[in-house]
């Protein structure tokens, strides 16, 4: 990459905001493999020529980029791509933080963008690691097979090795415990920037996954002291987004450009092609009462008639 470019910290800042942080959904794969969406075999997609472009992953195929029809699914994949190409310009801020700081540039400023890139490292290794490698387990997580795994900036030929689980969440783990300390007294109320409160929360979730129940516990009553609150649906019109940037809940989320809707949490009013062909299934849906608010706040009616 060339960095001949970046002379200040200002420099580091927009390469932060134009490439490091997400901008709207980019990744949906996840979706399709949750228990909880099933397939209407009755209907027929219309957002496409690729009908069922997502069965390979839905029903967890050995060949995930088939599509119901058996052809390639050429957005297969697109998400892998996505996290590393912001992981390497990640890998270039961090390696020039420390001649920014021999040029005497702003201390502050440097350590909160380490603190934005080691949150944001971390945040696309989680994704990847949990999309693409094996769950932690901490009886094999030495062995078993993640993804690869590169935190310096240099470009390399050939194909990386994947990394072993362990690895992959160890550097996760530290990646977020520097950002801890260096987003300390930064962007508290921001969500559009990563805080010391999602480094906080997502520290939380890793070791809920590692099965470090004590100190998941521990760094989500960190978060919570901060002031964060359920949203009271009971207020909530039909017209408002659940998932939103003004919501109480909302600790740190993806900029979406025309509204504040958190598309990439699949927000039941931002609901798009490719999605009129699913539906949730009976054994979620069965969990709600007829008069529980969370069904209107949760989910919206396709023009099919089943629930999404």
């Amino acid at each position: 990459q060339n960095q001949t470019f970046i002379q200040a910290a200002n420099d580091l800042d927009e390469l932060m905001i134009g490439s490091c942080y997400p901008i709207e959904s980019a990744w949906r794969d996840p979706y399709w493999m949750d228990d909880d969406l099933e397939q209407n075999p009755v209907l027929v997609s219309t957002s496409g020529s690729i009908v069922f472009a997502n069965f390979g992953v839905h029903f967890w195929q050995k060949l995930p980029a088939t599509s119901g029809l058996g052809i390639p699914n050429p957005a297969y994949g697109l998400d892998y791509k996505f996290f590393y190409q912001k992981i390497a310009t990640l890998n270039t801020v961090l390696f020039n933080i420390p001649a920014l700081r021999e040029k005497h540039q702003p201390e502050k400023e440097l350590q909160r963008i380490a603190g934005e890139a080691h949150f944001l490292r971390a945040f696309y290794y989680l994704l990847l690691a949990n999309i693409y490698g094996k769950p932690y387990n901490v009886a094999t997580a030495a062995t078993d097979y993640s993804v690869p795994l590169k935190i310096s900036p240099e470009v390399e030929t050939g194909f990386l090795t994947r990394a072993s689980v362990k690895q992959v969440f160890d550097q996760i783990e530290s990646d977020l415990l520097d950002a801890e300390k260096e987003l300390e007294g930064f962007n508290a109320t921001a969500v559009l920037r990563a805080s010391q409160s999602a480094a906080q929360a997502l520290l939380s979730r890793l070791y809920l996954f590692r099965e470090e129940y004590e100190k998941a516990i521990s760094y989500a009553e960190k978060v919570i002291q901060k002031g964060y609150q359920l949203r009271d649906i009971n207020t909530l019109s039909a017209t408002t987004p659940f998932l939103e940037r003004a919501s109480p809940e909302t600790i740190f989320t993806a900029r979406y450009i025309g509204g504040t809707s958190l598309t990439f949490m699949n927000d039941a009013n931002d609901v798009g092609p490719g999605f009129e062909n699913y539906r949730v299934t009976e054994d979620l849906l069965g969990i709600y009462s007829n008069k529980d608010l969370r069904l209107q706040a949760f989910f919206k009616q396709t023009n099919d008639g089943d629930l999404i």
